[in-house]
């Protein structure tokens, strides 16, 4: 019953984590990146990943925390790309 539990919680987390790669689909052609969208994204993004912390917390497992720390540095670098004009690698950052 532990298995499975652990499995149903990664398996919400990655929703949740997949949930932010839906709005940037029809930005990544090959054309400017609008960057009100850009921003939106990104903050879309950082909310999705704060709910995955609550949950993680609240059933802490090592695989999980792992997972959610390397989104939250993919996060936090995207976050950096968008400031230094670099659009195209911060959606790319924030899309991993």
């Amino acid at each position: 019953m532990r298995k499975l539990n652990h499995a149903i919680q990664l398996f919400i987390v990655g929703l949740i984590l997949l949930g932010g790669t839906a709005p940037a689909t029809a930005q990544t052609g090959s054309g400017p990146i609008d960057a009100d969208r850009l921003q939106t994204y990104i903050e879309t993004t950082g909310e999705i990943l704060e709910r995955a912390r609550d949950f993680v917390s609240d059933a802490p497992n090592p695989r999980s925390v792992r997972i959610l720390e390397q989104a939250f540095t993919l996060h936090k670098r995207s976050i950096e790309l968008a400031m230094d004009g670099q659009a195209r690698m911060a959606l790319a950052h924030s899309q991993k």
